[in-house]
């Protein structure tokens, strides 16, 4: 007895311990609230003493391990009013303990035009959160006539930030292109993001009018990198991911975001090519950059894509100018599935296995030769694809430089409509065009054999609006199973509908009637 009396009393003493530690670390936290000048008594208590913005960029108010009245793991600055000052954060958080920055309701971030970046997020583990309706600006920086500066400008540029957060900002008008005989800026360094690192996400940010929206410079070894739910449109480039050297990079992650309307930064010399994903390296004379897997998925691409478009997707391969080469090497896998492309084409080249899944590719208004293109790689599978070109062709295959696995296995399942071309409905490279679909799978050897072809019919099938199959398509129930894939994204449409047991072709699932399902809470919403 008693000894279970004392091991009582030790169990309840660890209680005691370990509630009043707990309970230490987490008070151990401070909010500091940081405006342009100093306010009031300059306490960071609220916006009315607020520290200035040179305080917030000072490195003696700043430590890791945690210091009281120091800016550490686990605390918090909340912006307050405009600040015309670059903000620069002096030390890192940790994993456990995050170090945030937030913006008070109708805090921004505002310059004329910043000429550089307006963050600079040079530490690990930080949180930035636009709240409510926080912004990054440039207010006066654009085409010449109408802006009185053509410099080029970073919303938020983060190095090695490895466990960072994105969400909820606004980053607009860094330049704002109106001219198609202005070329005065680098549009890759007028860019809304910049960041690498591992395990970070950027999520649920709105970003327009920049030369490129998120710009994902990876380093060696970088992995886990997510960005979704953002809305990024005005743009040159919604997305890039490049590197260089030998560096070699693990997964990376674009889902749920809208990225549309290219067409502001059309220029008469084509000096910016449209993309909204750009996959690329660039050579240091001997090695070329990798990395291990890229997934597009549950994303609409749309909007004016202007004349000088490269495409939704463009996953370089083969040497180009500027020294660039091959975004994989020859070893990376892109997952591309359940997207809408619409006015434009998507380009896969290099890597193996790429698997271009139940996507709905429309590219009949820009005019665009191709709805797919796919190059220079090993292994590809196209499946459960809707394609449509009315004013094109529906595939462009590289001349002799794709080795398939099986093309009748790896090749199937898709639905062709419309088609204008003259020659080339099926391009299987190597100057062999075709609008007669026997005549494409007898090239192909033997893919397509459950594919339909309705390329004499505008728009076969599709609401050209909704992107859903119309009922009576082909595209209904057509489409083979693919869950033993286990990709669980995949298993659903890219509304989150499950594809049950007669799997639909294309992004979306048919549903009689109208889609009756609930849409999805908002996020990440605010006034501009």
């Amino acid at each position: 007895m008693q000894k279970d009396n004392v091991k009582f009393k030790i169990i309840l003493l660890g209680i005691l311990f370990f509630g009043i530690f707990g309970l230490a670390k987490s008070s151990w936290a401070e909010d500091f609230y940081i405006t342009q000048n100093a306010s009031g008594s300059d306490n960071g208590a609220d916006c009315a003493n607020a520290h200035s913005a040179s305080w917030f960029n000072t490195g003696a108010n700043w430590a890791n391990p945690k210091q009281s009245g120091k800016i550490g793991p686990g605390d918090s600055s909340y912006l307050c009013g405009t600040i015309s000052t670059r903000l620069a954060t002096q030390a890192s958080g940790t994993f456990e303990n995050k170090i945030t920055i937030k913006f008070e309701d109708n805090a921004k971030l505002s310059k004329p035009s910043w000429n550089g970046m307006a963050l600079l997020i040079q530490k690990e583990c930080i949180v930035i959160d636009g709240g409510t309706n926080g912004i990054i600006e440039n207010t006066d920086n654009g085409t010449a006539g109408s802006y009185a500066y053509q410099q080029n400008a970073q919303g938020i540029w983060a190095d090695s930030c490895n466990g960072c957060e994105v969400k909820n900002l606004t980053i607009r008008n860094l330049y704002i292109h109106n001219s198609n005989a202005d070329t005065a800026i680098d549009n890759w360094m007028t860019k809304a993001i910049h960041i690498n690192g591992s395990n970070l996400t950027v999520h649920d940010n709105i970003i327009h009018n920049a030369g490129s929206g998120i710009i994902v410079s990876y380093s060696i070894g970088d992995t886990n990198v997510r960005i979704y739910n953002n809305d990024i449109y005005n743009i040159d480039h919604g997305m890039a991911l490049s590197s260089g050297g030998s560096n070699a990079g693990g997964k990376f992650y674009f889902y749920n975001n809208h990225v549309h309307d290219y067409k502001k930064w059309d220029t008469l010399s084509n000096a910016y090519h449209h993309d909204g994903i750009h996959a690329f390296g660039v050579s240091d004379g001997a090695h070329w950059p990798s990395v291990e897997e890229f997934w597009i998925y549950n994303n609409i691409f749309d909007g004016e894509t202007g004349v000088n478009l490269t495409g939704h997707i463009f996953l370089e391969g083969g040497a180009q100018s500027g020294g660039r080469t091959p975004w994989t090497g020859t070893t990376g896998t892109a997952y591309i599935f359940n997207n809408v492309f619409a006015n434009a084409w998507v380009f896969v080249n290099k890597g193996t296995n790429h698997a271009i899944y139940n996507n709905t590719i429309l590219t009949n208004i820009s005019g665009y030769n191709s709805g797919l293109g796919v190059g220079d790689t090993t292994h590809p599978k196209v499946k459960n694809n809707y394609i449509c070109a009315d004013t094109g062709g529906f595939l462009s295959l590289g001349c002799a430089d794709v080795t398939w696995n099986n093309e009748a296995t790896d090749f199937d399942y898709n639905v062709y409509g419309g088609c204008s071309a003259l020659y080339s409905c099926w391009d299987a490279g190597c100057g062999n065009n075709t609008t007669l679909f026997s005549t494409w799978k007898t090239w192909c050897n033997s893919c397509d054999s459950h594919s339909y072809d309705h390329h004499t019919i505008s728009n076969y099938g599709i609401d050209t609006t909704t992107y859903r199959p119309l009922t009576g398509s082909d595209m209904i129930g057509y489409g083979v199973d693919l869950s033993g894939l286990g990709i669980t994204a995949l298993n659903s449409d890219k509304n989150g509908v499950a594809r049950g047991a007669s799997w639909d072709i294309g992004a979306y699932e048919y549903v009689q009637g109208g889609d009756t399902t609930p849409p999805a809470a908002p996020t990440g919403l605010r006034v501009n």
